[in-house]
């Protein structure tokens, strides 16, 4: 549920497609990087804000404000190209103690980009489930050879800012790939 402030007191919205609706995009500036010239410059985006009910980030730009947590089994999943601002004081936090996912799953041809303010303040924090990367491919593994899904290798994982800390679980990378899953195109710039 997202609590928005209306008046004196304040109104629950129910869902978070009606939290975005209803409190709208929101302009964010940020550290853009232009790999040409290899330098940032300042920019700025209409954003839909990152909520603890946030599961999925479709082609689009992204932002955290304040400390978001995604606590147990949960994960988040990029579909598309998306773009992720960490602004500066926000923390978003995601631990995934399942064993067929990456805490940020990015897999095949979709692409997260995170990008940092000025001030690179922000933080990523992610733990991987048991096989699984922090960020990136899953392995589709419950852990034993005879329950084995299809895995997913990981896509493009690019950093431009931010403080991002990625552990991925047992035979998972941080970032990349994980168990029977190769590591995709990870830049950090």
């Amino acid at each position: 549920r997202v609590v928005k402030e209306v008046g004196s007191g304040s109104e629950i919205v129910k869902s978070f497609d009606e939290a975005v609706f209803r409190l709208g995009p929101k302009e964010v500036y940020y550290r853009d990087y232009d790999p040409e010239t290899g330098t940032f410059t300042n920019a700025s985006r209409q954003c839909t804000l990152v909520t603890s009910g946030t599961r999925i980030l479709f082609s689009g730009w992204y932002a955290v404000e304040g400390a978001v947590d995604f606590s147990g089994n949960a994960c988040l999943g990029i579909f598309g190209d998306a773009h992720l601002i960490l602004c500066d004081g926000a923390s978003l936090t995601i631990t995934n103690r399942l064993h067929r996912q990456a805490a940020v799953t990015v897999t095949g041809i979709d692409g997260l980009t995170i990008y940092g303010q000025l001030e690179g303040a922000g933080r990523l924090t992610v733990s991987g489930g048991a096989n699984n990367a922090g960020i990136g491919g899953y392995s589709g593994t419950s852990g034993t050879r005879y329950d084995r899904e299809d895995p997913q290798d990981c896509g493009k994982v690019t950093i431009n800012g931010g403080t991002v800390t990625a552990t991925g679980g047992m035979y998972g990378a941080g970032i990349g790939g994980s168990c029977d899953a190769d590591g995709g195109k990870v830049t950090i710039n």
